[in-house]
């Protein structure tokens, strides 16, 4: 009968044993973001009223926005992002400057409960912006 190396030393036998993973996760982002906090507008392509949001995070490529579940924003919709202030931070200059035209690309809930009203949306301009 054969011992485990495991089976002789009582500290190595009681630790959980070790699992690897072959699965690497990719990183798909073709830019860094940036953190940002600051009131948006998206304005959709038919004219309607826009949607009030704040971004969280920007890159050259993509926004991540937040906002109200009511707005029903689902993947595939194109907006235009919009400053409406005049006193945008600087990692908003790009759409101050050029403003931006995006596609959701996801949605979900954000934050914990006090979020509850909102959601995020992931969203990839048409042409990358510098950020």
């Amino acid at each position: 009968m054969s011992t485990s190396p495991n089976a002789r030393d009582p500290r190595i036998a009681s630790a959980p044993p070790v699992i690897r993973s072959a699965v690497v996760e990719e990183e798909r982002r073709l830019a860094g973001r940036v953190a940002v906090r600051a009131p948006v507008q998206l304005l959709g392509m038919g004219g309607e009223q826009g949607v009030p949001c704040t971004v969280s995070d920007i890159s050259e490529w993509g926004v991540f926005v937040h906002v109200p579940r009511s707005a029903g924003l689902c993947v595939g919709q194109r907006y235009e992002v919009t400053v409406p202030a005049k006193d945008a931070p600087p990692e908003l200059a790009g759409l101050r400057a050029e403003g931006a035209y995006a596609t959701v690309v996801r949605t979900g809930r954000v934050g914990t409960e006090s979020h509850g009203s909102m959601i995020g949306a992931g969203m990839r301009f048409d042409q990358p912006l510098i950020v």
